[in-house]
């Protein structure tokens, strides 16, 4: 049988595409931090002595810094030529890459969410991203300022695209298959691991300009894919079928349309849901982010002993159990919703506590574990895969409260969730500076854990995934309200559209009572009916009484006494009862 692009559905190829552009997205922010020990004449660091490998006495003697501290040589594998940069250099472009994320998020929220063109936003971004990327290696040889300048424009980029993700995936997700979408998540964890297994593998065969080659063809290829498979949206999409289509809209119920117009900034800045998402949000990076991939990391290494052979090895456990919480949560969420087995609500609750409350609760027990390497290793890879709960706790939230404005919520959440890049890292050295040991480690995890955990109470008491009255926009409400109206109008005017006015607003209706209708043995027979128009109600109000609209009382058979029941009230969307 022929392959066709017909029988698979096209909300595959989207999730297909979402995945890639997070993998190759967060491989390109970490591609000069994996990069940097390749081309730069740093030989010399220090190491701690693990705490875990010193004898009894020994730890009573050693807690201060300078105490866990050697000196020693390292010797870098050749990956090109090398130049005499700094530590403080790595340092200042970290940090303009990241002031460059906040500053594009938030304006390329603003314009998918009033403008549209979600992907065709994160098509532009692609293609400049790459070219950004492959110029990485050129500066590096010519001068560390003009990499700072391309760094910067690189931020801004990689902070654009975000909310374009955000928008395209509330056009395309169908309600009961939104944590399937934001499940694409793991492609960041992906990313992120490989990105440092190709550094430390492939770098001295291919060097770091080919890790920045590397990064910019799979942007491109991201790009290509998108322009030839993707849509901007279900409607215009080249080969969906009827089926799919009315699948996606039937499910969003009207709550996504491509009317233009602009966020409702002061709802939504005032809405206590979507700070409480934030908050959420924050404290998901700084589980996921840091946590569970970097901080473990450092503390296996440094605390534990484990040797970076071994360590790389031990690594991919939790990052596999991550990718399998993803695909079980999206799954689980999918199934309950479609099943009706509980509400929206609880089902938010449940996968919060699992992520945020559950996995903080670990990262406060793995800093009372001290030595226990298969405790710590085993806390670890539940805890990274209690985050996966995140797809239906945190990532897909932002869907269900204003799906019409996901693009520019999502901005500020990205806006918010990347200062951790700056807030963790420095927390961590002001520890050290006092204390390296069972003290400092025994902090670090009591307070990031207790700040996932907070974050996720925070939102049980304020957060909700019921879709807010402002996520309506103010066009779409008049267009309503003026096809009501019309639809009246044309129904009373026109006898043969009766019936379809009739069939639209039955059931808005009151119903009509058999005993308002003047009975058939009460009308004298031989006399016709009138012949007399019924004047035209108008749209806010009733039509006004008329006497020659009233049954004449030379045609009523005078001996029958009238019905003394009452009419039933119409409500305000019905049609004028038939006489």
């Amino acid at each position: 049988m022929r392959f066709s692009c017909k029988r698979v559905p096209v909300r595959f190829w989207v999730i297909a595409l979402l995945a890639l552009a997070r993998f190759s997205f967060m491989s390109m922010t970490l591609g000069f931090q994996a990069s940097w020990t390749m081309f730069t004449e740093e030989k010399i660091t220090i190491r701690y002595w693990p705490f875990c490998k010193l004898s009894e006495e020994e730890r009573q003697f050693k807690t201060d810094l300078k105490s866990f501290g050697i000196w020693f040589n390292i010797t870098n594998p050749d990956c090109g030529p090398r130049y005499k940069w700094k530590g403080s250099h790595k340092a200042i472009i970290d940090n303009v890459q990241l002031f460059g994320q906040m500053v594009g998020s938030i304006p390329s929220g603003i314009f998918v969410s009033s403008v549209g063109y979600p992907l065709y936003l994160l098509i532009y971004c692609s293609i400049v991203l790459s070219i950004l990327n492959a110029l990485r290696g050129t500066f590096v040889a010519l001068q560390w300022e003009l990499l700072l300048v391309n760094e910067f424009f690189l931020g801004v980029h990689l902070g654009a695209s975000y909310p374009a993700i955000g928008q395209w995936t509330a056009r395309w997700a169908p309600t009961n298959e939104r944590a399937i979408f934001e499940a694409t998540h793991l492609g960041n964890a992906i990313g992120s691991t490989m990105m440092k297994k190709m550094s430390h593998y492939l770098g001295p065969h291919i060097g770091y300009r080919g890790l920045y080659y590397y990064n910019s063809g799979l942007t491109l290829i991201l790009a290509i894919l998108c322009f030839l498979v993707g849509g901007d949206d279900p409607e215009t999409h080249r080969w969906i079928s009827n089926e799919e289509l009315h699948l996606i809209k039937l499910s969003q119920r009207q709550k996504v349309t491509r009317t233009k117009c602009y966020p409702p900034f002061k709802h939504i800045l005032t809405s206590a849901a979507f700070w409480s998402l934030n908050i959420l949000y924050f404290g998901m990076m700084v589980a996921n982010m840091y946590f569970f991939s970097r901080v473990f990391y450092q503390f296996l290494y440094e605390f534990v002993g484990i040797n970076k052979e071994t360590l790389d090895l031990v690594n991919l456990l939790p990052y596999a159990s991550c990718v399998f919480g993803n695909i079980i949560s999206a799954g689980l969420d999918r199934f309950l919703r479609s099943r009706n087995i509980t509400s929206e609500k609880i089902i938010g609750q449940i996968f919060t506590v699992v992520s945020h409350i559950l996995s903080g609760v670990i990262i406060i027990i793995i800093g009372v574990a001290y030595c226990n390497v298969i405790y710590i290793i085993a806390l670890i890879t539940i805890g990274y895969a209690c985050t996966g709960a995140s797809v239906v706790s945190c990532y897909r939230n932002y869907l269900d409260i204003a799906p019409n404005f996901a693009g520019f919520m999502y901005g500020i959440m990205h806006f918010f969730g990347v200062t951790t890049r700056l807030i963790v890292p420095r927390f961590m050295n002001y520890v050290f500076m006092f204390n390296r040991g069972v003290l400092g480690w025994s902090i670090i995890f009591l307070l990031g854990g207790g700040c996932v955990a907070g974050t996720g109470i925070i939102y049980l008491f304020f957060g909700t995934t019921t879709c807010q009255w402002w996520n309506l926009k103010l066009a779409d409400q008049f267009s309503v309200y003026k096809k009501r109206g019309s639809t009246e109008e044309e129904s009373e005017d026109n006898p043969s559209q009766k019936s379809k006015g009739v069939q639209k607003d039955e059931a808005d209706r009151a119903p009509e009572s058999t005993s308002s209708k003047p009975s058939t043995k009460e009308v004298n027979t031989q006399s016709p009916p009138s012949t007399e128009k019924v004047p035209k109600r108008s749209f806010w109000g009733r039509a006004p009484e008329s006497t020659s609209s009233k049954p004449s009382t030379k045609e009523v058979n005078t001996q029958s006494p009238p019905s003394t029941e009452k009419v039933p009230k119409r409500s305000f969307w019905g049609r004028v009862a038939s006489i």
